[in-house]
């Protein structure tokens, strides 16, 4: 049902901005910055009360020891150990047990169940010695040499570590103080590190036999819809991008949602992880909501990484670092070295056992596995399928009968959220054609020697940039008066340049023999220079499109009316047209121009149809990020351009609908040309702006920046409430064009309709309304025939007004 889906939804998107970006992780012990070993060693010591052993074995009866295990690269890992069952024993005299738990969860898993049902208890009453390990980053491994878990080096590995390290140092650890050999059981992530490593023959010496639980090698078959859209549209790499090291989704707004969730009396929680895992058939709600109280346990982002690579392109290698340089630094080839399924050694006693239901460890995946081990001894390997058997089954299953009131699996995936929706609120903000093609800006127009570029400093110390064709391709010097165009947000003035000459309309303007100037607000990539502040300084993000009303605006104005001693001609589009009307209705800048045309006009926002665009308002997502410290936005934006320009080129996918999903359907863009424009990073923003763009959604006021606080917006405004700008104070005779499209959702027909409801009273013969019904918002800066039915109009409305 609809209710589902958008709880499912909010949840998804809780995971990855709050649970990621502002989680608080539970620690273990209070870290002080770089701590030395020993005094790391101490605390872990000390805390031993607090461990696994005193939570959750102990109380069941079982004797447990906590341990402590350092790997080659300086993680501080926990193992516990129950050397013998409820009944007693003599420690020391029977076969140790490892076991190894999976991705975002750590060594409780194992010791959920009542004894009877969980695996650790059960091998222990059997008489074996085991040991439970806990990965590097999760709650009881978080220690370290030298680092600590707030440094993003501490998160700088993925699995290829846990191969390289963790396995072996819990491996050595184990047989040294057992003096015997062991047996092995990892689950899903625990297999796959196993795996490689046996690829490699490391710790054979060591082991006696390996149970792999849904065993995880390849999986570009995986069925999991979540998992593999995540992968596909690149997801954790968005994470990454994000500035965001540690994949956390232990934050408390995730776990207390969760947990809210699954008390309510109509509600399933083993439906949340069926849409991971796959339907598990022997689960029930009650295990989850234990599950709950530990789980899950953070991860290093470029492991979340590492295994979308792996989904995309159905390998099993090392981390791919996508430069061929990077790749050679770290590994002496171009291409990250392959793990070999087909080495690992035809006499190592194997155990799989796989699930019919499994949505992650995939019946054709394992098959393919399996494929690569035909050549096992026969007597060697033992393959058992469970049909009914899904991920978390093997670890959590109970002996009830299988849940009747599960959702139907093929209804419940036909409601799992786009990922591609996912993708796209990274760039949520984007009130024009997402992202700019800034090498086009200057290709495009530095070749002609005429061509003038000039720097502005405005009042508040930005130095801003101007790009200026004073000729058309005849050559012939501008007769016509001055246009400044004005671009939108997360761009710069690129998109005015990047369809071809003949339906640009930098270009056109300039053909008709005006004298074009391009604006870039600051922030951009080429206008980020300040008198002296850096963009690394938190202070040089503080501002909001008040700023760009207040001082950008009037300072390009100011300087092309100055350089030509003329009035001038505006295009606005999207943002470049918010910051125009709010100059307007302060009376300002008016005596500079002579027109305004403004596409894809933005002023009242709160009907705005964007479904993304509204709850990412309403969850307050901006803020989010502002308070978690990101002053800039998108942060790490350098980074996306080469994430977008890899999903635009993967195959079968049409870039045009990345912009679709926000934008409205945009009738008229051609796909090549939408994936000529994710070639390269967005320009970046101001957190508080994406802010003040939230606040005009929610409230439906065109106001100043309403900073939350009364005192607050006292000492800035002198009034409890931030001022407004009244869009009925705009001069009447100002001559206007506004262009809006009845597919936009951004700039929505009924808000631009609120908008000329402000203008009734506009003089009018001074304007002038197009409506396109099958435009939306970037086909007005990219629409392959907007020369036709845009800027040919715009020609002749500046050319009425030019004498």
């Amino acid at each position: 049902m609809e209710v589902s889906n958008t709880v499912t939804t909010c949840i998804v998107l809780l995971i990855l901005f709050c649970g990621s970006a502002a989680g608080s992780r539970t620690k273990l012990f209070s870290f002080q910055a770089q701590q030395n070993g020993v005094a790391m060693a101490a605390a872990l010591a000390s805390s031993s009360q607090d461990g696994i052993c005193n939570k959750m074995v102990v109380p069941q009866g079982y004797p447990c020891e906590e341990h402590m295990v350092t790997t080659e690269d300086g993680y501080i890992l926990s193992l516990q150990r129950i050397p013998t069952g409820r009944s007693g024993g003599t420690p020391g005299n029977s076969q140790p047990v490892l076991l190894q738990h999976g991705l975002l969860v750590d060594g409780i898993t194992w010791l959920l169940l009542p004894p009877e049902q969980s695996l650790a208890f059960a091998l222990a009453d059997n008489g074996f010695d085991v040991w439970i390990a806990n990965s590097r980053g999760t709650k009881y491994s978080l220690g370290h040499t030298s680092l600590s878990p707030n440094d993003s080096a501490y998160w700088n590995w993925s699995w290829d570590e846990l191969v390289g390290y963790d396995l072996p140092a819990t491996f050595q650890y184990v047989y040294d103080q057992s003096g015997q050999k062991m047996h092995y059981v990892g689950h899903s992530q625990g297999t796959l590190v196993a795996l490689a490593a046996f690829s490699k023959n490391q710790l054979l010496s060591m082991l006696r036999s390996a149970a792999l639980l849904s065993p995880i090698a390849y999986m570009n078959q995986m069925t999991s819809p979540l998992a593999k859209d995540a992968a596909n549209n690149f997801i954790a790499e968005m994470v990454y991008w994000l500035g965001l090291s540690e994949f956390n989704l232990r934050g408390d707004a995730v776990i207390n949602l969760l947990k809210n969730l699954c008390s309510q009396p109509d509600v399933d929680c083993t439906n949340l992880l069926t849409a991971f895992t796959g339907q598990n058939c022997c689960l029930n709600s009650s295990i989850v909501d234990v599950f709950l109280d530990h789980e899950p346990q953070p991860s290093a982002t470029k492991n979340m990484v590492h295994l979308a690579q792996m989904i995309r392109q159905g390998t099993i290698t090392m981390f791919d670092y996508i430069d061929p340089d990077e790749n050679m630094k770290h590994y002496g080839q171009t291409t990250p070295p392959a793990y070999n399924m087909t080495t690992i050694p035809n006499d190592l006693p194997l155990f799989l056992s796989y699930g019919g239901d499994d949505a992650l460890s995939d019946v054709n995946d394992v098959q393919r596995l399996l494929d690569s081990l035909k050549d096992h001894d026969g007597d060697k390997l033992v393959v058992q399928y469970r049909q009914d058997y899904a991920h978390a089954d093997y670890v959590m299953a109970e002996n009830a009968r299988q849940d009747e009131n599960y959702w139907d699996n093929v209804a419940r995936q036909s409601k799992m959220p786009n990922f591609a929706t996912l993708l796209t609120l990274l760039v949520l903000f984007s009130l024009s054609a997402n992202a700019a093609a800034i090498k086009k800006l200057h290709s495009s127009i530095t070749d002609d020697d005429t061509i003038c570029k000039s720097l502005v400093t405005t009042k508040d110390g930005y130095i801003l940039s101007l790009q200026r064709i004073p000729s058309g391709r005849s050559g012939k010097t501008a007769d016509k008066p001055p246009v400044l165009l004005q671009h939108g947000i997360l761009v710069d003035a690129a998109p005015w340049l990047l369809n071809s000459q003949d339906e640009s309309l930098g270009f056109i303007l300039a053909d008709n023999g005006f004298d074009v100037w391009l604006a870039n607000t600051r922030g951009t990539t080429y206008s980020r220079g300040h008198t002296s502040l850096s963009p690394n300084d938190s202070a040089y993000w503080e501002w909001s499109w008040d700023e760009l009303v207040q001082y950008d605006l009037s300072a390009f104005v100011q300087y092309v009316h100055d350089q030509t001693n003329q009035k001038l001609h505006y295009v606005g589009h999207s943002l470049g047209t918010l910051i125009a009307l709010a100059a307007f209705s302060k009376q300002e800048l008016v005596n500079m121009f002579r027109t305004a045309a403004l596409l894809s006009p933005i002023a009242h926002l709160d009907q705005i149809p964007s479904q993304l665009m509204k709850v990412a308002a309403d969850m307050h997502l901006a803020e989010t990020l502002y308070n978690s410290g990101f002053d800039q936005f998108p942060p790490g934006w350098d980074v996306l351009g080469p994430i977008l320009n890899e999903i635009c080129n993967k195959l079968g996918t049409n870039c045009s609908d990345l912009m679709t999903v926000m934008t409205g359907a945009n009738c008229c863009i051609n796909s090549s040309k939408a994936g000529e424009l994710l070639k390269h990073e967005p320009q970046p923003t101001a957190t508080k702006n994406i802010i003040h763009l939230s606040q005009m959604i929610r409230t439906g006021s065109i106001a100043m920046y309403d900073y939350g606080s009364k005192d607050e917006n006292v000492g800035h405004y002198g009034q409890p409430t931030p001022p407004a700008y009244d869009m009925t104070s705009i001069p009447k005779d100002l001559p206007l064009f506004l262009g809006y499209g009845g597919q936009d959702q951004l700039s929505d027909v009924k808000d631009v309709k609120s908008l000329l409801n402000d203008l009734k009273d506009h003089d009018k013969g001074n304007l002038v309304e197009l409506f396109i019904k099958d435009y939306a918002h970037a086909d007005f800066v990219l629409g392959v025939n907007a020369n036709q039915v845009v800027y040919d109009p715009i020609v002749s409305f500046f050319n009425l007004h030019s004498t």
